[in-house]
């Protein structure tokens, strides 16, 4: 009888710990399988050539500190301000790749895949159910507009920006939760690096 009810008892407190670690590995599957329908739907521009966006960073790569400089204290030639996305062509993609359009097409695609990940774990953030956070990042990570996004790097100042923008949002809300300054700073650096990316940040 003793073996019979110890059984039964330590059956569900061996099985609790094991159930919750199946339903993280289960969401962690989830979350994966997300990401590689991403990388199966925006993939499909790897053959392709840049895009006309892309032509233009080439064309108007900053090659100094002075024009660094001068990007960041006035407008650009198009009366614009989104100097960083002339220094991260210029000094950072350039570089590492050339002319070769690959390169470009995966940096857009990792890219979005991490802001993908980002919009999951905000949600995870401020949203109680793993479902729900889910549903968020499949809409997101799969919606039609990322076909433009994830071309290739001509469209540095939509997922420069978006990847700031999501990560100044999530330090915000592991500030709101742990009244931590450090989040608050992270939150509001990133915030400042988003607006360098793209202006409609201010949002």
């Amino acid at each position: 009888m003793a073996s019979t009810e110890h059984s039964s008892v330590a059956g569900p407190l061996f099985l609790e710990p094991r159930s919750a670690g199946d339903a993280s590995h289960r969401l962690l599957g989830a979350v994966g399988c997300v990401l590689l329908l991403e990388i199966a739907l925006f993939s499909w521009s790897f053959g392709q050539f840049f895009c006309g966006d892309s032509l233009y960073y080439l064309w108007y790569r900053v090659d100094t500190a002075a024009q660094a400089a001068r990007l960041l204290t006035q407008p650009d030639h198009l009366s614009s301000y989104r100097p960083l996305n002339y220094i991260v062509s210029s000094w950072l993609l350039f570089p590492l790749f050339g002319i070769n359009p690959l390169g470009y097409h995966f940096v857009a695609l990792g890219a979005h895949l991490l802001v993908s990940l980002l919009v999951f774990r905000l949600l995870r953030e401020v949203v109680a159910r793993p479902a729900a956070a889910l549903a968020g990042l499949l809409f997101f990570g799969l919606h039609v507009t990322n076909f433009y996004i994830t071309y290739d790097a001509s469209f540095l100042p939509d997922f420069g920006s978006g990847l700031f923008y999501v990560a100044a949002l999530l330090c915000y809300a592991h500030h709101a939760r742990s009244r931590r300054r450090v989040w608050l700073a992270a939150g509001l650096a990133s915030f400042v690096l988003a607006l360098l990316f793209k202006e409609s940040s201010i949002t």
